[in-house]
């Protein structure tokens, strides 16, 4: 491979992690302003697992009676639920970005002629 072509690798793979870390960071700020989204996710995450909730005649999703009835385990439970994709969120987010790191380090290497060093990271 030559230089040209591994600095084209890494400038390819560099947007490629810019364009991954941009989505992960959206998704981490739609779970951290609670949107209505990650709402009906967690709301369909319950009502799957429950089913529904029949009372006489009457049928509730198990998210309505949870939310109506115990709204502070609702509120437990969701926070749990995306507290742990949060924390997930911010582990591929710290790797993607340590990645990002050692390829730009990379080619600058390549492009001060610094070879060794750019080496090193292949």
């Amino acid at each position: 491979m030559t230089k040209e072509e591994r600095e084209n690798e890494i400038k390819e793979r560099i947007l490629e992690l810019q364009e991954e870390i941009n989505e992960l960071n959206e998704q981490k700020e739609a779970i951290e302003n609670n949107e209505q989204d990650k709402i009906d996710e967690y709301d369909e995450l319950i009502d799957d697992i429950t089913g529904l909730i029949k009372i006489g005649s009457l049928e509730y999703t198990a998210s309505h009676v949870l939310k109506n009835i115990d709204e502070i385990a609702y509120n437990c439970g969701y926070n749990d639920y995306f507290d742990e994709q949060l924390s997930k969120l911010e582990n591929s987010i710290d790797d993607l970005t340590k990645e990002l790191n050692e390829l730009e380090q990379e080619l600058k290497d390549l492009k001060s002629g610094n070879i060794w060093n750019a080496v090193q990271f292949q």
